[in-house]
């Protein structure tokens, strides 16, 4: 069974880097859990993905290096569903999800300054509560 994983129209997953093994669910399901092999791992040879450019390759294996095995695969793994199929599907939209956050590029964060406005604002509610706390006292503060 072919297991291509399309990225986005540039990037995807050939069948060659893709390693499914299915095992024994754990969970709720009755006599389905003790017979049939639902849970799914997906192994993906990230060296092998097509279509990433340099940056992009060094920021999926710098965003994932805690997640790579010493083979250079990554493990997904899916045991939602009751069914086999289902849960490949899942652990494809899983993998997607994965790959397609960690080669996005990091919106750079320009840094502002407090708004004369909110400072004003600020002071004056400091006021307010120093105002509050004095009237508690029994002493004149003036």
């Amino acid at each position: 069974m072919q297991h291509i994983v399309r990225i986005n129209t540039r990037v995807l997953v050939p069948p060659q880097a893709i390693r499914i093994e299915t095992t024994r669910s754990s969970g709720p399901g009755g006599q389905n859990v003790n017979k049939l092999s639902t849970k799914v791992k997906i192994y993906i040879h990230l060296a092998s993905i097509l279509g990433l450019t340099k940056e992009e390759s060094t920021r999926l294996f710098k965003r994932l290096s805690g997640k790579i095995s010493l083979k250079g695969e990554v493990l997904i793994v899916s045991q939602r569903t009751r069914s086999q199929l289902k849960n490949i599907e899942d652990a494809k939209e899983k993998v997607i999800t994965l790959i397609t956050k960690s080669i996005a590029s990091t919106k750079i964060r320009i840094p502002t300054s407090v708004s004369a406005n909110a400072s004003h604002r600020r002071i004056q509610a400091k006021k307010l509560r120093s105002e509050i706390k004095k009237g508690r006292s029994a002493k004149n503060w003036d």
